[in-house]
Order: C-alpha cells, then sequence, then structure tokens
C-alpha cells in the first residue's frame, strides 16, 4: 500500500514539476527577451535578405531590374523612419507650475508647432527651454518669457513677430533686471527705465531704436538724480543750457556741483556730466538773472544734428571753413576745465595755474590764474550758437573739449 501512495505521489510530483518549471519559464523576462530578440531577428534577416532568386523577384522600370525585397526593406525602413520623426515632433505635455494646466513643449522646428495657436513651450535647438508663452503662426505672438541656455531670464513681455514688441522687461544674465519699458523689434524705443548691473537706476525717459532720445533723467551711480532735460544718440544736448537763466539750470543739473568766481568772471563745473557752464553777473540786468553764456564739455566728441564728430576735419566738412583758427587767451572756463581734465589724468594739455581760497564746500574764490595762458581753438558759426574746438596745436586733428556759446 506504501508503495502505491509513493508511486502515486512520485508521478503528481513529476506532474507538478514539470508544469511549474514551464510557468516558471513562462514567466521569466529573460525567456521572453531570447524569444522576442529572436523572432525579431529572423524577421529583420528575411526583410534584409534581399538577394533575389528568380525573374519573379525583380521590379522592371524601363531597362531598369529592382529587386522587390529591396524595395520593400527600403519602405519599411522610411516608413519607421518617417513614424520615428513624426513622434519626435508630437508635442510634450508639461505642468506649468503650481497652476496644474498642462502645456505642450514643442521643438522650434516642430511642424505641429506651426498650426499651434495659444500657449506653449519651446525648446531650442540644443534641447533648452527657450521659451514659454503664446504663439500664432509658429511665431512669437503675445505674451511670453524668452529664457538663455542656463535658464536664466532674458525677457519677459509683449512680442510681435517674434520679436520684442510692446512693454516688457530685459535682465542682465545673472537676473537684474536691465531695461523695462516699451520695445520696438527688440530695440527701447519709448518711455522706459534703463538699470545698471548692479541694479541702481541709470537712466529714465525716452528711447528711440535703441538709445536715449528725447526728454529723461540721467541718475548717479547711487540712484540719485544728476540731470533732466533733453538726450540725442545716448548724448545729453548741452546745447540747451545756453542762454538759460541759472535758477532754470538749477532744475536741470542736480548733481555735485563746484562755483568758480573771480572779480569779474563765473563758473560751475557740473562734475557728473563731465561740463562747466559760464555765467554772467546778473546785477546789471533789469530784472538781475544770471544767464549762462556757454557750456563748455569735457569731451572728445561733438553731438551736431544727431551725429558724432570727433576731428576737425569732420567738422569743417559740416560747418564750412572756420571763423577763426588759431591761439587765445585762457579764460576762468577754460582754465577750470583744463585743470579738470589734467585731474582726470589727460596728459596731452598742461595745468593752468590758479590760487583759489574757498568760501565752503564746493565754492571756490579764484584770487588769481595764468590769464597769460593759451589755447589752440577753431570756431565756427552754426544756427546761431557759436562753437569752439580747443586743439593742443596747429595741425592737431583731434580737439579734446569744445564749447558752445550764444552769439
Amino acid at each position: 500500500m506504501n508503495k502505491l501512495f509513493s508511486t502515486l505521489f512520485s508521478s503528481l510530483r513529476a506532474k507538478f514539476t514539470s508544469l511549474w518549471t514551464r510557468l516558471r519559464l513562462w514567466v521569466s523576462p529573460t525567456f521572453w527577451r531570447t524569444r522576442v530578440f529572436t523572432r525579431l531577428r529572423g524577421a529583420f534577416s528575411k526583410l534584409f535578405d534581399v538577394r533575389p532568386r528568380n525573374k519573379k523577384d525583380y521590379y522592371v522600370l524601363l531597362n531598369w531590374m529592382v529587386s522587390k525585397r529591396l524595395a520593400f526593406a527600403i519602405v519599411v525602413v522610411l516608413g519607421v523612419l518617417c513614424l520615428w520623426f513624426i513622434l519626435s515632433m508630437l508635442p510634450t505635455p508639461a505642468s506649468a507650475g503650481n497652476t496644474g494646466v498642462t502645456i505642450n513643449t514643442y521643438r522650434y522646428d516642430s511642424i505641429p508647432l506651426k498650426f499651434q495657436s495659444g500657449t506653449v513651450r519651446i525648446l531650442a535647438r540644443d534641447g533648452h527651454l527657450a521659451y514659454v508663452g503664446q504663439v500664432q503662426d509658429a511665431k512669437c505672438q503675445g505674451t511670453g518669457t524668452l529664457y538663455d541656455k542656463d535658464g536664466n531670464t532674458v525677457y519677459e513681455g509683449e512680442f510681435a513677430d517674434n520679436m520684442y514688441n510692446g512693454t516688457g522687461t530685459s535682465y542682465y544674465p545673472d537676473g537684474t533686471v536691465q531695461y523695462t519699458g516699451s520695445f520696438t523689434d527688440n530695440l527701447y524705443n519709448g518711455v522706459g527705465k534703463y538699470f545698471r548691473p548692479t541694479g541702481v537706476l541709470e537712466y529714465e525717459g525716452d528711447h528711440v531704436t535703441g538709445v536715449r532720445s528725447g526728454t529723461g533723467t540721467l541718475y548717479n551711480s547711487t540712484g540719485s538724480p544728476v540731470f533732466t532735460g533733453s538726450f540725442q544718440k545716448d548724448q545729453i544736448v548741452y546745447s540747451e543750457f545756453v542762454d538759460k537763466a541759472t535758477t532754470d539750470v538749477a532744475q536741470m543739473y542736480t548733481g555735485v556741483s563746484q562755483v568758480y568766481s573771480s572779480s569779474t568772471e563765473y563758473c560751475v563745473y557740473m562734475e557728473e556730466i563731465g561740463a562747466v557752464y559760464s555765467v554772467a553777473d546778473g546785477m546789471t540786468a533789469l530784472d538781475d538773472s544770471w544767464n549762462v553764456t556757454g557750456v563748455y564739455v569735457l569731451s572728445d566728441s561733438v553731438l551736431v544734428e544727431g551725429e558724432a564728430y570727433t576731428s576737425i576735419n569732420q567738422i569743417t566738412q559740416l560747418m564750412g571753413e572756420p571763423d577763426y583758427s588759431g591761439t587765445a587767451w585762457v579764460d576762468l572756463s577754460e582754465a577750470v576745465c583744463v585743470n579738470q581734465l589734467v585731474q582726470r589724468g589727460a596728459e596731452t594739455v598742461a595745468p593752468v595755474d590758479m590760487t583759489v581760497t574757498t568760501s565752503y564746500d564746493g565754492v571756490y574764490n579764484v584770487t588769481d590764474y595764468d590769464r597769460d595762458g593759451e589755447l589752440y581753438i577753431y570756431t565756427y558759426q552754426r544756427d546761431g550758437l557759436l562753437y569752439t574746438f580747443y586743439c593742443t596745436g596747429a595741425g592737431v586733428d583731434q580737439f579734446f573739449m569744445y564749447a558752445i556759446q550764444a552769439i
């Protein structure tokens, strides 16, 4: 009896062992991987076995005979490549922050992107997220944000035709605001604020095609206003000072200044815009007003009618032959300008001897200066103003400063 049960148990165990072995084999990833790869290998081997075996294995095209197997293999490969391309062009859903809204992501050259309208994410050629915002007809149109390859915000605001158009904000690479205001075709255009890399406001006012032009306010490195008035092509319109009352000038220039006066001459050095204006004594005027007779600019470039000029030859071509060229005795305003240039490190000009006493901070009483000092000048008249350009000598084409005076 025991032998009978033993035999029965051995038979059942053999059956179950065989079933268990098969079950383990069927659930084994290695088994299925091997089986699938074997089948695929066989299929591909058959697919790419393009050698024709008889005449029926050819397509006849004119005088050409093309293997049917080869043509089929090419069609399959092209189909796979097309399928891969289409799948790679399809958008990838992504969540927009904590809003829970899903935004589709496209490559910049994606064909489906050309048919999208609304908010999307766009990847650049190298794969980094370049833009998140509104599109229309495959162009950035509406509001959006542009990023660089490091993920830093480059610009956020309004777009039109893939360019900054409207109101927006541009940033330095470290994320500090560079400019906020109006744009036209990627350029500052209209009213806006420009900031230094430190984040301190540098200029607020009108812009035209990327430069300061119009009315605006210039700020120093601490963010305090120093000049409010007219600008053209990023430069102050210094001629605006001429013939103005000193009370008006005090509203235009609010930066650090130094006042110089002698028994008959008066001038003010506007340190933060690099210019000096001379003043006529108002005590003899009927209205008792002190007016600016001229402004001296410590610059080797002058702006005339929106163009910058840096040489005497250029000025002569613009204004004609000079009214005068030669040496002239130095006056107080010129002496102050020359000495300020020397303090700035200019090596081409010699300082003017000057004896001063300080009444109080920033106000200097000039008791004497070298009136026999000479400067070589070129003078021109244009639009009711007298332009004087100062050179280091005869025949020198480059001027080191210039003056604009009322005629």
